[in-house]
């Protein structure tokens, strides 16, 4: 794993996340730099193994971004004490394929500082993109409020060209607390949620070389020297109604980064980062199997405001079967697969009460704009909830 952190030095969370400038349409930048980071605030095994289509579904802690509507729950799950989740720990983690293979070169390198092996592994790497996520979320929801003080770290990187050894890097790291809440009918039948973090976002991008990396007290100066840190406060917003109780079919709106999210930068002089508000539009049925569980289909469009990307980018499809009297991301064993034009994700996951298991391979395409720039991901999850002791 250390010989990992020679590329991917952010997939343990082992420097702080930093980054120079964020001007995606920069066409000086490389495809690298410019390719996107997840805005999620935090890797979610659930959504990637069914290719982030989970909007009338999505429940739990994934319910923050995915759909607000479902803090708390969104089916009627009995009596419960009003603390029902408190996670402590609660982390994931994720890896791109190329960063797996590389990390297996980089175990049967020698002397990574010497220039003639540096170039020979990057070489074999060129326009392969490597990527490492860490997220830890501790997190307590009491009846429809959820509390949580998120810190999550991600970058991607890659060897700039085959003739020297130079790494282009974009790295990320949101910290901060969130707070989310929703409201639900009787019946919840209708249900609408919002959730908002007051985070600090430190971004990185440039590009160095592997010795420079390689080397701890290198790295953190030319780090620290191109960090550039915002501050903003993203809002999410979602609804959910369930139009029949009969295989649930139910319909979802979600607005993430509603109205868009300004990132103020801490120096005033400089340029203030823009996210754009992403609207997401669900529809599923989970019809329940008798009295051991449920099949959930969902069809989804989401990025519904940008005009600029493909229609085959906003489309996706899952399908999760679940074990238990518990709905979605609360069942006792789930299995899962998605569908989107990067191709297909699955994973599985266990619920044992107190303790949380997932895992998921996911397909994205991170190219930027119309750009199709495919990886696959492997993602997992563990987490206590001490609310279940």
């Amino acid at each position: 794993m250390q010989r990992l952190l020679y590329i991917i030095t952010i997939v343990f969370g082992l420097f702080p996340s930093q980054n120079k400038g964020y001007a995606q349409d920069d066409s000086s930048e490389s495809q690298i730099q410019r390719a996107l980071l997840d805005e999620s605030p935090w890797a979610s095994t659930r959504a990637s193994a069914m290719a982030g289509a989970i909007s009338p579904i999505a429940n739990g802690l994934d319910a923050s971004h995915y759909n607000p509507a479902g803090i708390g729950g969104i089916t009627d799950e009995g009596k419960r004490p009003g603390i029902h989740r408190l996670y402590f720990p609660y982390f994931s983690a994720a890896v791109n394929e190329d960063t797996v293979s590389l990390n297996d070169e980089l175990t049967k390198a020698g002397d990574l500082t010497d220039p003639n092996i540096a170039s020979q592994i990057l070489r074999a790497y060129q326009d392969k993109r490597q990527y490492g996520r860490f997220s830890i979320v501790p997190s307590i929801t009491f009846w429809r409020t959820q509390l949580s003080y998120v810190y999550d770290t991600q970058m991607a990187a890659a060897a700039t060209d085959s003739t020297t050894d130079l790494v282009d890097i974009h790295a990320r790291t949101v910290t901060g607390p969130s707070i989310g809440f929703s409201f639900a009918t009787d019946s919840k039948d209708f249900t609408l949620g919002i959730y908002s973090g007051f985070f600090q976002r430190t971004e990185t991008k440039g590009t160095y070389t592997l010795a420079e990396v390689n080397d701890p007290d290198a790295r953190s100066s030319i780090f620290s020297a191109d960090e550039t840190k915002y501050d903003g406060m993203p809002i999410n917003f979602g609804i959910n109604w369930v139009i029949a109780k009969k295989w649930r079919p139910s319909l979802a709106l979600v607005f993430r980064n509603a109205g868009g999210t300004k990132y103020r930068n801490s120096d005033s002089s400089a340029e203030d980062m823009v996210v754009d508000e992403d609207m997401t539009l669900g529809f599923s049925i989970s019809p329940k199997l008798g009295k051991w569980g449920y099949l959930s289909w969902v069809v989804e469009a989401g990025n519904l405001t940008n005009s600029e990307m493909a229609t085959s980018k906003k489309a996706k499809t899952s399908l999760e079967f679940t074990i238990g009297d518990r709905f979605g991301g609360n069942a006792g064993l789930s299995l899962r697969t998605g569908y989107n034009n990067a191709g297909l994700s699955y994973g599985l996951g266990s619920n044992l009460g107190i303790l949380g298991l997932n895992a998921s391979s996911f397909a994205e395409d991170v190219g930027y704009n119309n750009r199709r720039v495919i990886e696959r991901r492997f993602v997992v999850n563990f987490a206590v909830n001490i609310a279940d002791f």
